[in-house]
């Protein structure tokens, strides 16, 4: 059999030894082994390369007719043991929004909580199918969820008691006492920074690219602010404006990949009292700065 030889094959040849590569669908269209593994399980010895490789080169298969990557054929039966084995393979923890909560757990109705009936359950456990569909081709359809809202906690009072249901803020990061909130750190950072040794962006870890992280809350849906997009990488000369006012002023800017704008450069993620020198005051939209002249004048110097 060919694939007792799998460590030596390395391009398409090889696998037409047995199969007909000019009946295969158009999916294959390079390397057979970048796709399919001899040792698996899988339908048709696929890995689970076959379905990253639609994340990792940026394609979406909820939006195209290509069913066949994450079902079998046409039907309803998945490549998968369940969706979301199937669901993991391409959205990590980092690339869900904030209000997404753990899967695969037992449900037990409460008066907090108590999911309809049209909200399925995989063996009495919440899975992604549970709020999701995979209704591919509704564009319309935002995020794939069973029901319309206008805003995401409409949607999340499906199954939550709205009147037991208190919005809650994780900016909020000291306690009364004036110990710090560690629960709170871990809903935007993987791992809880050190506030002592910690310095700077580079230095701590996130669960997904920062811009996705607050849109997951704050899901701002126009060019933002005053009508332009501003989380992109800035001129030379806005850049070096942005690291002289720091230095004069003794604030931080925090810049991401390729010193790209962030929400963050504007915004203060943490509660004011947390870090020194994160902003001037406190301010309405816990921005660094007052709005207006004196936060835009850091970028766009006007003298």
């Amino acid at each position: 059999m060919v694939f007792a030889y799998s460590d030596r094959l390395s391009d398409t040849e090889n696998c037409s030894t047995c199969h007909n590569i000019a009946n295969i669908s158009r999916l294959c269209e390079k390397d057979c082994i970048l796709c399919h593994k001899a040792d698996s399980n899988n339908y048709k010895y696929l890995s689970e390369n076959y379905v990253q490789s639609f994340f990792i080169n940026k394609k979406n298969p909820h939006e195209k007719n290509i069913c066949a990557v994450c079902h079998v054929r046409r039907e309803k039966m998945l490549r998968f043991d369940n969706d979301t084995m199937l669901c993991e393979k391409c959205h990590s923890e980092g690339d869900v929004s904030v209000e997404a909560h753990s899967t695969n757990f037992k449900y037990v109705e409460t008066k907090e909580v108590r999911i309809p009936r049209d909200f399925p359950l995989n063996d009495g456990k919440v899975t992604c199918l549970t709020c999701h569909l995979f209704n591919c081709l509704d564009k319309n359809n935002f995020k794939y969820l069973r029901r319309p809202f206008s805003h995401i906690t409409e949607f999340c009072f499906n199954c939550h008691n709205a009147d037991e249901y208190k919005k809650y803020n994780p900016h909020i990061q000291i306690n009364p006492d004036g110990t710090v909130n560690e629960n709170n750190c871990i809903i935007c950072h993987s791992v809880k920074p050190d506030i002592k040794k910690d310095k700077g962006i580079e230095s701590i870890l996130l669960k997904g690219e920062p811009n996705k992280i607050c849109d997951g809350c704050h899901q701002i849906r126009e060019a933002h602010p005053t009508g332009i997009l501003h989380t992109v990488t800035p001129s030379s000369t806005i850049l070096n404006n942005i690291k002289s006012y720091e230095q004069k002023r003794g604030l931080v800017f925090p810049l991401g990949k390729n010193n790209q704008i962030l929400c963050v450069t504007c915004h203060l993620p943490h509660q004011f009292e947390l870090i020194k020198g994160q902003a001037k005051n406190k301010y309405k939209h816990r921005t660094r700065l007052p709005e207006g002249y004196e936060l835009c004048n850091v970028c766009h110097n006007k003298g």
